[in-house]
C-alpha cells in the first residue's frame, strides 16, 4: 500500500523572498512528486498587482518533479510568482506562490 500526499513544492529558483542583482530568465519550482502540465497554471505579477506575461512553462525533461518558467527581462520591482497544478500521483490540487525582488528587497 502507498501513501498519496498532495505536491508540495520543496524548492524555489529563485528562493522564497530573494532579492537579486539581475532578472532571473526562469524559476523553477521542484515539487515533492510530479504535477501534470496540463492542469498547471503560473501567474507573475509586480508590486502594483500589474500581471507580467511570462514565456514557456514546462515540466524538466530530467526531472518530472520540477516546473520551469521562462521570465521576459523583468525591471526594478518586486514580483510574486503564483501557481496552481495537480499531482500526477493523486491528482490532488497544490497551490502557492513566492515573492522575489529585482533590485529590490523582496516585500510584497
Amino acid at each position: 500500500m502507498s501513501a498519496s500526499a498532495h505536491a508540495i513544492v520543496v524548492r524555489t529558483d529563485p528562493a522564497d523572498g530573494a532579492g537579486l542583482a539581475d532578472s532571473p530568465r526562469q524559476v523553477r519550482l521542484w515539487f515533492s512528486e510530479g504535477v501534470l502540465l496540463d492542469f498547471t497554471t503560473v501567474q507573475l505579477i509586480d508590486n502594483e498587482e500589474r500581471p507580467i506575461a511570462i514565456g514557456k512553462v514546462q515540466l524538466d525533461a530530467a526531472d518530472p518533479t520540477a516546473l520551469v518558467i521562462d521570465l521576459p527581462r523583468l525591471t526594478p520591482n518586486v514580483y510574486r510568482l503564483t501557481w496552481q497544478t495537480v499531482s500526477d500521483d493523486d491528482l490532488h490540487k497544490s497551490v502557492g506562490w513566492i515573492v522575489f525582488g529585482v533590485q529590490q528587497a523582496a516585500d510584497l
